[in-house]
């Protein structure tokens, strides 16, 4: 079985830092094998890029992008 690790470098797949913290939560939690993550927002220097629903506040593009730099 090929690692999750490799198979990104063998895409080309180079993941972004972790942003800093700016709340009060945790990012993730391992127990044992398993890893549990928070939710990540669509923020640049700690603020809200975007704000709103696709198809009222933000178009299709908009929301492409947010769920991009959220990295969901």
């Amino acid at each position: 079985m090929v690692s999750a690790e490799a198979r990104l470098q063998e895409l080309g797949i180079q993941l972004p830092q972790a942003p800093a913290p700016f709340g009060a939560y945790v990012e993730a939690v391992q127990t044992g094998d398993l890893l549990f993550l928070t939710g990540m927002l669509p923020v640049e220097n700690q603020k809200p890029k975007f704000v709103g629903r696709i198809g009222k506040e933000l178009d299709g593009a908009a929301g492409r992008e947010a769920g991009s730099r959220a990295k969901i």
